[in-house]
């Protein structure tokens, strides 16, 4: 019967099929000859047989279980039995290395319960193994220090958490288990060449700004735009609500469909839709008020420079109406706290976006595997995201290179800078966690 396990020295002495599952009855064929407890050579006699069921990885996509006619010995010399070694077999959990090794591939991928399902075992035994692998992941995990780190946080499993993505590059870094102000600032102290970061883009959360401020002093911190213009927003919806409480039932339906009007920008909006925005405002003036705010604000934006946008911002402050001061005092009390961040988009003129986006993978990953520790959530933001470029920080200019783009030196087994032409040993490389 041919070997459809697929595994050396085995043979295959039955399979049982069905739709869905294949039972092989099979028998590992190379015998021991020495005595594991004695040592002595050629005296190991049969002594029967057991018969065991371990779980295999999918075979043709069916769920695979190889019953293994185990057999045991008995030394004649000092009596001791022993049973035979199947090294393909992973004793302790009662399936093949290779049924293991399959659950570590899958785990960060898919769903502990569908690959529970797969296999046809319980899904604690497959989350067992899988945290072994979430273990080895982060002791392997190599931090490249960015140029532009963002920081925010994201709700997971009813929590807020801090999380760190490089910019530039589009990738999760780390996710913390909060994100209070001393454990913000341990993460950024412990970045391997921390000096590399030149900005960092926030909400307006003061602890990051603190934790960046004391412990990365020459990094620039810029508060992400989306925040800012959003509390614009926020501030004309309180407006449409507050005009909204005077109308009939029939006409307050109406603004409220016509919300999102209110909320693009002007210059955005298709002719129909402009024509039905002029309509509200021409009839409501409270709301033809709120939204020149809101437009005048998201102009400031639009400014070339940084100064312009300064005599902008502050000119937006001092000529807002009384009457709109209390729905845009959020607005107002963000400008004056946090008006230099605000305005150092101007320098660096990048967002938070793609942390934003990896905000929402992170709620993919929440919603779909429920009942997931935050070990395990962590571990699949940061190794699901594709083969990374094994990269090299230069020691004394601090630039960042894949490793395939710096010249070897074979003779003396160095690395050269194509930047600034510093040598780094093989020893160095690897005490700094790079591969040589």
């Amino acid at each position: 019967m041919p070997n459809f396990i697929y595994m050396r020295d085995w043979e295959v002495t039955n399979v049982q099929r069905s739709d869905k599952t294949y039972v092989a009855s099979a028998t590992y064929t190379v015998e021991p000859d020495t005595c594991p407890s004695c040592g002595v050579v050629g005296e190991l006699g049969r002594h029967g047989t057991k018969e065991t069921a371990y779980k295999d990885a999918p075979v043709h996509g069916k769920q695979t279980t190889i019953l293994a006619e185990r057999r045991r010995y008995r030394c004649r010399a000092c009596k001791a039995t022993t049973i035979q070694n199947l090294p393909d077999i992973d004793d302790k959990r009662r399936m093949t290395k290779r049924c293991v090794q399959y659950i570590k591939d899958q785990a960060l991928r898919r769903t502990f319960t569908q690959i529970a399902e797969d296999i046809g075992m319980d899904e604690k035994t497959v989350r067992l193994v899988a945290g072994e692998q979430i273990m080895a992941s982060d002791e392997n995990r190599v931090i490249i220090t960015p140029e532009q780190l963002g920081i925010d946080e994201v709700a997971v499993l009813k929590k807020p958490r801090a999380i760190f993505t490089d910019i530039a590059k589009r990738n999760v870094i780390d996710l913390l288990d909060n994100r209070n102000k001393p454990t913000i600032a341990r993460w950024l102290s412990l970045l391997p060449h921390k000096e590399r970061v030149k900005v960092v883009t926030i909400d307006m959360w003061l602890p990051y700004k603190d934790a960046v401020n004391a412990v990365l002093p020459k990094a620039s911190v810029v508060v992400d735009k989306f925040h800012v213009v959003r509390m614009a927003s926020q501030g004309l919806d309180l407006v449409r609500k507050r005009v909204g409480s005077d109308f009939t039932v029939a006409n307050r339906r109406k603004l409220m469909r016509s919300r999102h009007l209110l909320l693009r920008r002007h210059k955005d909006l298709k002719p129909m839709a402009a024509m039905d925005l002029d309509g509200w405002l021409k009839n409501v003036p409270a709301l033809q008020d709120a939204y020149d705010a809101k437009e005048a604000f998201f102009d400031i934006y639009d400014m070339q420079t940084k100064a312009e946008a300064q005599t902008a911002l502050r000119a937006w402050v001092t000529d807002l109406p009384a009457e709109l001061h209390t729905p845009y005092k959020a607005l107002k009390t963000a400008v004056g706290n946090w008006e230099k961040e605000i305005l150092a988009f101007w320098d660096f003129p990048i967002t938070n976006a793609y942390t934003e986006a990896a905000n929402g993978v992170l709620k993919i990953i929440n919603r779909t595997g429920r009942g997931y520790s935050f070990p395990v959530i962590r571990a699949r933001i940061l190794h699901v995201q594709g083969a990374k470029t094994e990269t090299f920080i230069c020691g004394e200019c601090l630039g960042e290179w894949p490793m395939n783009h710096w010249t070897k030196q074979k003779r003396n087994g160095k690395q050269v800078c194509k930047t600034c032409s510093r040598l780094h040993t093989q020893e160095w490389l690897k005490r700094h966690g790079h591969s040589t």
